[in-house]
């Protein structure tokens, strides 16, 4: 993994205060994905355990389909999302469609419980990230 990569992980709110060896080893288990514009990356209603690192690129956070169809958001790089298929198993809520050419990082369930497993503590500052306090 490119050096500016594992510097964009560490920068990432639930990393903070991780030692580098925790990075490494989620580095280790990230795929690294293209996209080129009006690709789907997630589509609404579908299942998904991964959850995405912008490195590269734009994407637009979209609900509905066909005319029904309302721009939520718009996110670049260094944005994560999909971290809600992480932490509950239900159907995507959005759709997440690449508007420039979009290189993420993929992380996969199996390879962030891993890591959650021997450091407990990043799964309360993944949550703390996914759930503003004050929506709790």
């Amino acid at each position: 993994m490119i050096t500016e990569e594992i510097k964009m992980l560490r920068n990432l709110p639930f990393l903070e205060g991780a030692g580098p060896d925790v990075v490494e080893r989620l580095a280790e288990g990230v795929i690294e994905r293209s996209f080129q514009p009006g690709q789907a990356i997630c589509q609404e209603g579908s299942t998904g355990r991964e959850m995405y690192l912008i490195v590269e690129g734009l994407v637009e956070v979209i609900k509905g389909r066909g005319v029904e169809q309302m721009l939520l958001a718009r996110r670049g790089r260094g944005d994560l999302f999909g971290e809600m298929g992480l932490i509950e198993a239900r159907p995507r809520f959005v759709t997440i469609r690449a508007l420039k050419p979009t290189c993420l990082l993929q992380f996969s369930e199996h390879n962030l419980r891993s890591v959650l497993a021997q450091q407990p503590l990043l799964l309360e500052r993944i949550i703390r990230v996914v759930i503003p306090s004050d929506a709790k």
